[in-house]
């Protein structure tokens, strides 16, 4: 399942997704944060979804690098290049 916050935000037509993205993703759900920004020439990407996703519904960095990382898994991309991608994302990881 892929969300947009922004999306709904912009739009003001769901008050209570944040609440219902922290129940998706604390009942293991694998869901990833997307942007339409590009589609709709707007000033929102993956990085500005995310931050509001961390500011309204607390997700940890922890949880942020999950959330990346459900998104590696379910792409079409190839073995060997999401294993390189992942390689990066771990390179965030705080010791």
């Amino acid at each position: 399942m892929t969300i947009c916050p922004w999306a709904y935000v912009r739009h003001h037509t769901e008050t209570k997704l944040f609440g219902y993205i922290r129940t998706l993703f604390d009942a293991g759900i694998k869901i990833t944060i997307g942007s339409d920004g590009p589609a709709l020439m707007e000033e929102n990407w993956v990085i500005d979804n995310l931050m509001l996703l961390k500011q309204q519904s607390n997700f940890t960095n922890a949880e942020i690098l999950r959330l990346e990382k459900n998104a590696v898994e379910i792409c079409w991309a190839d073995e060997e290049t999401k294993k390189s991608v992942m390689e990066e994302i771990d390179c965030f990881t705080v010791q």
